[in-house]
């Protein structure tokens, strides 16, 4: 489908003869099958506006008429694209955009009778913000930039990455009002100061990890990429515009990590239920193995008519090995496919007993580390055992004990 690209002016007014001064010009390319909606956030996403908070209005003028046509919907898409492709003329029809608030984002917040005090938010003439909010759990959160539904009440912003804040915002959580004030207070380059709530709340003055981690998240979803910590710590100077430790971008991206793959004792605790259900979809699932007590364990090879025990190729007769493994052969391979195999049903249509959900599997303590352990020597070589060990001898004469530098046996020259 082809494409048409236009001219928007913006950040202008109307005077009182209907003409648009004192504006920005920018140009913007969209398909001619667009709706309403694809134009709006294309100019949208290009004038880097928050439409949560900011209301565009569309419009442009045509010749012969003072008053300008208003786009507010498909169909005045639709006419402005096949004016736009009958002028021959590239500056002709700009696009001309007014903002304005967006009031129906903003309401009051729905009262509640348990609820004492309302969310008070100020920002003081030396650029530090003070913050009252009543009952809010302390703690760092996993994700603090993870994409909220919206609240229960109209208003309530719950986009984390929102970059407008203004008195009277209501939010929905404790992390989505963190996340805005962080990445605010860090791009226009000021200090913000929370009132405690108790003894153990702090407040910090820098992009933590968490933070940081919220943000490379979405780089780290293909676990094949290669993403390093310096790569983190270039795309915050470019993001954020602040320098970060290395120690510091390696952490965000431990975060972001556990954030997207969970952690090892999350994964140990589905063990039970998994082979609860493994257990039920195929009862002969379990193979118990029997050793000898020393722990032997014999290899039978019919093809060699070989046996790890070595008296199948000494006497030239079948073990009791090789009588186990022709007895038991014929009749195990046809009964392979006697059981019938069936899939494992959906998890949310698992029922697990509460027995089964209350065991805990726990990780292992330590983890191992790579490498070869300290206290386990290498297995050494049959030359080593013996003793052989090559002797350095004279380049020159051949004889031991010496090199041709200290070497006394040359040729003398006559």
């Amino acid at each position: 489908m082809a494409s048409l690209a236009i001219l928007v002016m913006h950040s202008g007014r109307w005077d009182n003869d209907n003409c648009y001064v004192d504006y920005t010009i920018e140009g913007v390319i969209f398909k001619e099958s667009s709706s309403y909606k694809k134009l709006y956030n294309v100019i949208a996403m290009q004038l880097d506006v928050d439409t949560n908070v900011i209301k565009l209005k569309i419009e442009y003028k045509v010749k012969k008429s003072k008053t300008p046509m208003l786009i507010h919907n498909d169909m005045g898409v639709r006419v402005y694209i096949m004016l736009k492709k009958a002028a021959d003329d590239f500056n002709k029809y700009p696009i001309c955009i007014s903002k304005m608030d967006n009031s129906s984002n903003i309401t009051e917040l729905c009262e509640s009778s348990n609820q004492e005090n309302d969310m008070v938010t100020s920002i003081s003439n030396n650029g530090i913000a003070d913050f009252e909010t009543m009952q809010l759990s302390i703690g760092e959160l996993l994700e603090p930039l993870c994409v909220l539904g919206s609240g229960s009440c109209d208003g309530v912003i719950s986009d984390p990455c929102n970059k407008y804040v203004e008195i009277d915002h209501v939010y929905k959580n404790k992390a989505t009002l963190k996340s805005v004030m962080e990445n605010y207070a860090i791009k226009n380059k000021f200090q913000y100061r929370t009132v405690r709530s108790n003894a153990i709340s702090v407040f910090t003055k820098h992009a933590t990890s968490k933070l940081i981690g919220g943000i490379v998240k979405p780089k780290l979803v293909d676990h094949k990429r290669k993403y390093t910590p310096s790569d983190i710590r270039s795309d915050v100077k470019i993001y954020l515009g602040v320098d970060v430790n290395y120690s510091l971008a390696w952490r965000a991206k431990e975060n972001a990590l556990i954030s997207l793959r969970g952690t090892t004792a999350t994964s140990y605790s589905k063990l039970p239920a998994y082979l609860y259900m493994m257990n039920i979809t195929y009862p002969g699932s379990h193979i118990r193995l029997k050793k000898t007590k020393k722990n032997e364990s014999f290899v039978v090879y019919l093809k060699n008519k070989t046996c790890s025990c070595g008296k199948f190729q000494y006497e030239e007769i079948p073990c009791e090995h090789a009588w186990a493994v022709l007895k038991q052969k014929s009749l195990t391979v046809l009964k392979i496919y006697e059981i019938p195999i069936y899939p494992l049903p959906d998890v949310a249509e698992w029922v697990i007993p509460k027995y089964i959900m209350y065991d805990k599997v726990r990780p292992p303590k330590f983890k191992r580390p790579p490498g070869r352990p300290k206290n386990k020597p290498r297995s050494k070589t049959k030359r080593e055992l013996i003793g052989l060990k090559g002797k350095h001898t004279c380049s020159t004469c051949g004889v031991a004990c010496h090199n041709r530098r200290s070497c006394r046996n040359r040729p003398q020259e006559v």
